[in-house]
């Protein structure tokens, strides 16, 4: 779970992650929610057999952009951890949904990682992947 202030990265930190699945190989599915392509994915039952179509074999990681705007979100992630061999990563707008709030869904079987915006001297620091 991806956690932090509006407009502090969590959605290009997942980016981020999704480009290194795919350098690695790895068997993913992406999903941002703020994309019009999702629009039918409000409902957790819907959300639930659009992955299970997509899931094959093998480990998948799950990538869910932007989660809050599904419906009872959390009945589709608790089953997914069931079902399927999976890695699930979320990030969550905390204007909708705090982040305390994930942890009384997801209690006990999350790993939270706390983004921060960048500080001005930060944002300063030449970047030498330009």
């Amino acid at each position: 779970m991806i956690t932090g202030i509006r407009r502090c990265g969590k959605s290009s930190l997942l980016e981020l992650f999704k480009e290194y699945l795919k350098k690695q190989n790895a068997k993913f599915i992406h999903i941002s929610f703020e994309s019009l392509e999702f629009e039918h994915l409000s409902d957790y039952k819907e959300l639930y057999k659009h992955i299970k179509s997509k899931i094959k074999s093998g480990k998948y990681y799950l990538l869910f952009d932007e989660i809050q705007v599904v419906k009872d979100w959390q009945k589709a992630i608790e089953s997914f951890r069931l079902d399927f061999e999976c890695d699930i990563y979320i990030t969550g707008s905390n204007s909708h949904l705090l982040s305390g709030e994930f942890s009384t869904y997801l209690t006990g079987r999350f790993v939270e990682i706390k983004l921060l915006p960048l500080s001005f001297a930060e944002f300063l620091i030449p970047r030498a992947w330009q």
